[in-house]
């Protein structure tokens, strides 16, 4: 039997709102439509996306190979806290969970993005504008150091039992979420790399761009 113990707790990590931040900025990609004024709109791609990379990894701070391998299949099985939605029919919590991982590294790592769909906006960036498209989620940040004692059975029926101590560490994300703002191109900071778009045959110039 074996058994892995956080020094820090979860329920006061949840308690607290520790390490969550409810505004993390994931990325941004920037727009232009350097069109002259009465020219037309510009459309962009339907699939632009953002990534984020929410990962969860086990140390050991012993020396022992075995150790490090036991305690690292413990903390995955028995799960590492991460950020995760709570939603009910009359609620919506964000708060840390138990997760669950099959691996046998010491660490996952899994990407997601959140996608600007750019093209569905009718109405194009006017000319001579840039949009600003930026994506934000929120975030949770766990740490603790653990100790694990294993129990470990021999081909030979015997058994033994060594203890383990090391560092768990998880940064997740949810609720990731795009939004773009429109600005005149002078307006824009120096620097920066735009993507540029393809007319809009036929659009019309006042329409503002929301993403």
């Amino acid at each position: 039997m074996s058994s892995i113990t956080f020094t820090e707790e979860m329920n006061k990590y949840n308690s607290e709102k520790k390490g969550i931040d409810t505004k993390a900025n994931l990325g941004s990609i920037w727009y232009i439509n350097d069109n002259p004024e009465g020219g037309l709109n510009q459309t962009f791609g339907l699939s632009d996306k953002i990534y984020y990379t929410n990962t969860k990894s086990v140390s050991s701070s012993m020396s022992h190979t075995v150790g490090v391998a036991f305690s690292v299949k413990i903390a995955f099985e028995a799960g590492i806290p991460g950020l995760a939605n709570t939603k009910t029919e009359t609620n919506h919590e964000v708060k840390y969970d138990f997760q669950k991982i099959d691996t046998k590294e010491t660490s996952e790592s899994k990407t997601e993005s959140v996608s600007l769909t750019m093209g569905s906006t009718v109405g194009g960036i006017p000319p001579q504008s840039a949009t600003l498209c930026t994506a934000t989620a929120t975030s949770g940040t766990f740490e603790s150091p653990y100790t694990a004692q294993i129990t470990a059975k021999l081909a030979n029926g015997k058994t033994f039992v060594f203890k383990d101590a090391g560092k768990v560490k998880s940064v997740t994300y949810v609720d990731a979420v795009a939004s773009c703002k429109t600005m005149p191109i002078k307006d824009m900071p120096q620097g920066t790399n735009p993507k540029k778009g393809i007319n809009k045959t036929g659009g019309k110039r006042a329409v503002e761009f929301r993403g």
